[in-house]
């Protein structure tokens, strides 16, 4: 891949102790500082502004992930916009929904403990399993770092050139369709299919990520359904070739990933070039980025806002070294996380009983 390098390089660098703007001053303030302290009686009193202490911000998945990399990428730039510490903490127990009672949707909000998000696991989750009992709504949404949609795929070499075919055969017939588990949220656009195209589906669930790819590179399934960005990596390497992304056609998307990965993504790829056979093609994406707990006081909310878009949106680097990760890099604000969030509510909603069936048949 031709972002590898940069990759590993990155990598290497955020492991490393970076020098900040705080640190690089704190030196020449140390002595005036240790003046003040014994004088401190002469300084006016008042309540700290925030951020007042070092902010943590928790990621419901391992080390090595997307949402762990770019949530530490973005950790790296915000403690400089901030000029406080800003530490991350793995909370991988939290199966990527996050949050439940233990975590961020009870944490005191005082801004001072935050969150990572995946979308849209984090509005399926408790909708569907009963061992999350947090409301999604209710919790406070402040940037992301990028979208990506959802695709459904097929074996490099499979009979299957462009989904106008996995439509000829689907029609009337049982398709077999690998997903990573029964509460995936590509199991909703995957339904959505279903009921326009009158096929019966045979879920087959894999667990992680490359599985996928796997099954529909040996032809064990007909089609499979992941993240784009995934997918790409795996059309690069010719494993598997998306039969159709599920999102409108989007030329940024389009030139991040054949520039990165040396693929050409053709118009027949995109959902939306069949609207004359489906009449509602679904559309889905992905989204990583930041949140907190319910109730967080709006100057705290409009700081972090302010100081991630600064990161994101500034000359600051960001924007490359998302690149550099193989991340589609796009910037958006707490406002657009909720219209997105209200738009998967609607479409999730229809689908909740047969998820709860099938959480119930295969977990």
């Amino acid at each position: 891949m031709i972002y590898n390098g940069r990759f590993q390089t990155l990598l290497s660098a955020m492991r490393k102790k970076r020098i900040t703007r705080r640190e690089s001053l704190s030196a020449l303030g140390a002595a005036g500082v240790a003046g003040l302290a014994g004088c401190s009686g002469l300084l006016g009193g008042g309540d700290d502004e925030y951020p007042s202490e070092t902010i943590t911000i928790q990621i419901p998945f391992p080390q090595g992930g997307d949402t762990d990399l770019q949530t530490r990428l973005m950790i790296e730039f915000l403690q400089d916009e901030l000029s406080v510490d800003v530490v991350a903490t793995n909370k991988s127990e939290a199966a990527g929904a996050v949050l439940n009672s233990d975590m961020i949707s009870d944490v005191e909000p005082d801004g001072h403990t935050l969150g990572s998000f995946f979308y849209p696991l984090i509005t399926t989750f408790p909708q569907v399993l009963d061992d999350f009992d947090y409301d999604p709504s209710e919790l406070t949404y402040l940037a992301q770092f990028n979208q990506v949609p959802f695709v459904i795929m097929a074996g490099y070499d499979s009979e299957y050139e462009t989904f106008g075919d996995f439509i000829d055969d689907a029609e009337g017939g049982t398709v077999t369709m690998a997903v990573t588990g029964p509460v995936a949220p590509v199991v909703i656009p995957v339904l959505q299919l279903q009921e326009q195209l009158g096929f019966e589906l045979d879920p087959v669930f894999v667990g992680g990520g490359d599985n996928l790819a796997t099954e529909a590179q040996a032809g064990r399934v007909d089609v499979a359904a992941n993240v784009f960005s995934t997918t790409a990596s795996n059309f690069a390497e010719q494993r598997t070739k998306p039969l159709a992304i599920l999102w409108e056609k989007d030329d940024d998307l389009i030139s991040f990933y054949e520039d990165n990965l040396d693929i050409t993504i053709e118009d027949h790829m995109f959902i939306t070039d069949y609207d004359d056979r489906l009449e509602n093609p679904p559309l889905l994406t992905s989204m990583n980025g930041l949140m907190g707990p319910p109730d967080l006081p709006s100057e705290v909310q409009t700081t972090i806002e302010d100081a991630a878009l600064e990161v994101m949106t500034g000359d600051t680097g960001w924007r490359e070294e998302m690149v550099n990760l193989g991340a589609f890099p796009q910037p958006g604000d707490g406002e657009q996380v909720n219209q997105r969030f209200d738009e998967y509510a609607s479409q999730i909603e229809p689908y909740i009983p047969q998820l709860r069936d099938f959480a119930a048949e295969y977990s």
